[in-house]
C-alpha cells in the first residue's frame, strides 16, 4: 500500500440513535423524543500517495477499490444528490441492495468532498475502513451513523476539520459548530443517496449527539436532557417499518375514535418527558426523573401494543425484564427489532448479568449502553499508533487505544 506520508490518518466514531418516546404518533404530527445512542460506527481514513481509492467493510466482508481516474470529475452537490448515474456504473457488480447503497454513498462523498477540499483535478486516493457496533436494520440509525462517520472521516483526511485540541488529549479533533454543520450536510446528502427522502433527524443526532424533540420537519434540542443507562436488546426479528406504519393507518381508519386518543396519549408522554427533564434539571433531582421515566416507558409500550405494532419477541423482553422490576419498551417501528430497558441507578451488577443471561437464552443480543451522549468525535493518528499497521487498519482496535 502507498501511504501519503504528508497526511495524518484520522479515526472518527459516530453514535447511533434511538427513539425514546413517540413512535408512530409522530407520523400524524405528534411529538416524539429521540436521542443519540452509545453504540458507534468507527471509520479510519487516510489519503494515499497514489490514485487508488479503497473502501473496506470488514463486518460485511466487503473490500473494493477504484482508480481516481475512473471516477467522475464533476461538482457534487452538498444538498441534493446528483450525477448518481455516473456512479452507479461502478456498483453494477454488487448484488446486495444495502451494500450497493452504502458503496454508492461512499463514492458520492469521496467525489464530493475531494472536489470541495483539494480540487477534482488532483489524483489523490484514499483508504477508508469502517466497522460498526450497531445492529443493521434495527431502527437504531445505523445508516445515519455510517453516513456521519464516512463524512467526518473523509473531511478529516482531506484536512477540512479542526486541528487537534491543545488539551489532555492532544490528538483529539476539535469539532466546532462550522465543522459539525459541514459533517451533517454531507451526511444528510449521503442519507438521501441511500434512502431517497430521509427526515434529517437521524444524521443530526449522530452528528451533534444529545436529545431532540421532533415533529414533522421540526427539531428542537432538549438542552437539559440527562444521560441514562439502558439495556438495548435486539430480538433479531427483522422489522419492516412500512408494514407497521400501514398497520396503524388501517387500524386508525377502522377505529378513529379509539386510535386517535392513543396517538394523543403517546404525544403527551413525549411532552411529559420534555417537561420532566426541564423541570428536574432545575431541581437537580435524578430520582424524580428516573421514577417518572419508568412509568412513561411502560405506558408508552402498552399504547404501542394497542396500536398493534409490538411482537411476541418484544413482549418476551418486557416479561423477562419485569421479573427484575425493570421497565422496557419497543423502540422504532416495532414488529420485531429492538427493545429498550431502563437500568436504574444502583441496580446490582449481578442482577443485570442475570437479566442479560435470561435474554440471551431466548436468542436475543444485548448491549449495555447510554443515551444522549456526545455526537461525532475523532482523533488524528500519529506514527507511534501506525507503526506496523501499514495495511488495512482496524478502527475498533484503534479506538480502544484512545480509550486507554
Amino acid at each position: 500500500m502507498t501511504v501519503d506520508s504528508t497526511s495524518r490518518p484520522v479515526l472518527v466514531w459516530a453514535p447511533g440513535k434511538v427513539i425514546l418516546f413517540g413512535e408512530h404518533a409522530v407520523v400524524y404530527g405528534k411529538k416524539a423524543v429521540a436521542a443519540s445512542l452509545g453504540l458507534h460506527t468507527y471509520a479510519v481514513c487516510r489519503t494515499r500517495a497514489d490514485s487508488l481509492v479503497e473502501f473496506n467493510l470488514p463486518d460485511l466482508n466487503v473490500s473494493l477499490s477504484w482508480d481516481v481516474s475512473a471516477l467522475p470529475n464533476s461538482q457534487f452537490s452538498r444538498s441534493t444528490p446528483d450525477h448518481l448515474d455516473q456512479l452507479e456504473q461502478h456498483c453494477w457488480s454488487l448484488h446486495d441492495r444495502n451494500v450497493k447503497r452504502a458503496v454508492l454513498a461512499f463514492l458520492y462523498l469521496f467525489c464530493g468532498v475531494r472536489s470541495e477540499t483539494i480540487g477534482g483535478s488532483k489524483s489523490t486516493g484514499i483508504d477508508l475502513t469502517l466497522v460498526s457496533d450497531l445492529p443493521l436494520a434495527g431502527g437504531l440509525g445505523s445508516s445515519a451513523s455510517f453516513a456521519v462517520a464516512l463524512a467526518a472521516g473523509m473531511l478529516g483526511a482531506f484536512g477540512a476539520l479542526g486541528k487537534p485540541k491543545e488539551a489532555d488529549r492532544k490528538d483529539e479533533i476539535d469539532f466546532d459548530q462550522d465543522h459539525l454543520r459541514l459533517v451533517n450536510e454531507w451526511a444528510f446528502v449521503a442519507e438521501k443517496v441511500m434512502h431517497g427522502n430521509p427526515s434529517g433527524l437521524d444524521n443530526t443526532l449522530c452528528t451533534y449527539g444529545g436529545a431532540l424533540a421532533y415533529s414533522k420537519g421540526h427539531f428542537n434540542k432538549i438542552d437539559k436532557f440527562t444521560s441514562f443507562r439502558f439495556l438495548l436488546t435486539s430480538t433479531k426479528v427483522p422489522k419492516d417499518t412500512k408494514v407497521q406504519v400501514e398497520k396503524v393507518r388501517v387500524r386508525r381508519e377502522m377505529f378513529p375514535e379509539v386510535i386517535d386518543p392513543i396517538l394523543d396519549s403517546i404525544h403527551h408522554i413525549s411532552l411529559r418527558c420534555i417537561d420532566l427533564f426541564n423541570s428536574a434539571a432545575d431541581q437537580d433531582d435524578h430520582s424524580v426523573v428516573e421514577a417518572s421515566l419508568k412509568e412513561c416507558i411502560s405506558i408508552n409500550h402498552a399504547l404501542l401494543n394497542a396500536l398493534g405494532v409490538s411482537h411476541p419477541s418484544l413482549e418476551r423482553v418486557c416479561e423477562i425484564t419485569a421479573r427484575y422490576r425493570l421497565h422496557s419498551k419497543l423502540t422504532g417501528a416495532g414488529g420485531g427489532g429492538c427493545a429498550l430497558t431502563l437500568i436504574p441507578q444502583g441496580f446490582p451488577g449481578q442482577e443485570l448479568h442475570n437479566v442479560v443471561a435470561d435474554l440471551e437464552k431466548e436468542g436475543y443480543q444485548c448491549f449495555e449502553t447510554s443515551i444522549a451522549g456526545p455526537g461525532i468525535r475523532g482523533m488524528e493518528l500519529g506514527p507511534e499508533v501506525l507503526a506496523g499497521n501499514q495495511e488495512v487498519l482496524n478502527p475498533r482496535e484503534l479506538k480502544s487505544l484512545f480509550d486507554h
